[in-house]
């Protein structure tokens, strides 16, 4: 994993620069995506996590703003609620892979 387009530059050449480079684009697209939602007040924090997720919430008006990560390289289902919505959240994640919720509290 490269954190600058400087490293990126000098360790890799030709396709492999392409699809790193690629995959640089497609997050900064998905952060610019989600700047409000990254900007906003930070919200309550989720106490029973299953194990390898990764919750953070975000409060703005009456929107929580949810990020659900499996930080694994398994594939993790779960179920578990949201203090700041007061529902549940049923996740299927890939390994690796992430969800975004909005919702209204």
């Amino acid at each position: 994993c490269y954190y600058s387009f400087g490293s990126l530059l000098n360790n890799l050449k030709g396709a492999a620069f392409d699809t790193a480079w690629a995959d640089i684009v497609a997050v900064a697209r998905e952060v610019k995506a989600e700047e409000t939602m990254l900007l906003a007040d930070p919200g309550p924090v989720v106490t029973d996590v299953p194990k390898g997720l990764v919750v953070r919430t975000w409060a703005e008006g009456k929107v929580c703003h949810v990020i659900v990560v499996n930080s694994t390289v398994n594939p993790v289902k779960a179920t578990f609620r949201l203090p700041c919505a007061g529902e549940l959240i049923d996740v299927d994640l890939a390994p690796l892979a992430h969800q975004i919720h909005h919702l209204i509290r």
